[in-house]
């Protein structure tokens, strides 16, 4: 676990500072599109510390569950708040180069309603019980919005999440398939479209586990797995966004 942590946080800081580099050495440029990729390397350096932390944390008391259950939430609130962040990058990137109307109104459409519904499972996520904090009493005196809405919210968000992984990288083939742009150019965006969509592939996993997250059992037994392929997630999602923009370099 540490392992994959450390690999994804520190490809992800690295693409990111050629990034850097590459806009304010080379194209003297800044975009939206690089602020909010700043923002979701932002989430993910913290959300590191919790993810290590649950490596650790034995239930054997009271307080150690209620201190799980606590950074549980930080680490989902934090995994949310990136996922916003990445996908506004991304739809100000696409729209860049994406010049017919009907494209770039689909990226605006379906990156409003990803915003607008992942928004909406942060607040459930925080709140939840009411104010945060003493989450196992409250859920043990069920003063928290049920399971079976939390989960739903959690599907219909990872269903558009995924979805909208697909549709960037789907509008983007189009443009290249009729750009000039040099065979091998073209399949070396194609590879980092390719690395976009396997993102999308570690969000439908991770989603396949919202039901480990119910009431029963061991909470550090039950959220292991999903931590790994929000981890890849996030990782993938960040590296190909910043790999994107590194032309200039090469």
């Amino acid at each position: 676990m540490k392992a994959l942590n450390g690999t994804f946080l520190a490809l992800s800081c690295v693409t990111v500072a050629l990034r850097v580099w590459t806009r304010t050495r080379i194209v003297r440029c800044w975009s939206w599109d690089d602020w909010f990729i700043l923002l979701t390397l932002v989430t993910t350096c913290p959300r590191s510390h919790p993810l290590a932390r649950r490596g650790r944390v034995s239930l054997q008391s009271g307080n150690h569950a209620n201190g799980a259950s606590q950074l549980i939430c930080a680490e989902q609130a934090l995994y949310i708040t990136g996922t916003i962040c990445l996908k506004i990058s991304l739809a100000f990137f696409f729209l860049r180069f994406l010049i017919t109307p009907w494209s770039r109104h689909i990226i605006w459409i379906s990156v409003t309603i990803y915003t607008l519904l992942a928004t909406s499972m942060l607040f459930l996520v925080i709140f939840e019980c009411g104010l945060p904090g003493n989450y196992v009493l409250k859920q043990a005196s069920h003063q928290c919005v049920s399971f079976h809405i939390q989960s739903s919210v959690g599907f219909a968000h990872g269903a558009v999440n995924a979805l909208t992984d697909w549709l960037f990288p789907i509008l983007a083939i189009q443009y290249l398939v009729r750009t000039k742009l040099s065979p091998m150019a073209k399949i070396s965006c194609a590879g980092i479209l390719g690395l976009a969509v396997c993102g999308s592939i570690a969000s439908i996993v991770r989603t396949i586990y919202i039901p480990d997250f119910g009431p029963g059992g061991n909470i550090y037994s039950r959220t292991m797995k999903p931590l790994v392929w929000t981890l890849v997630e996030g990782g993938l999602g960040i590296i190909a966004a910043s790999l994107a923009t590194l032309r200039p370099l090469f």
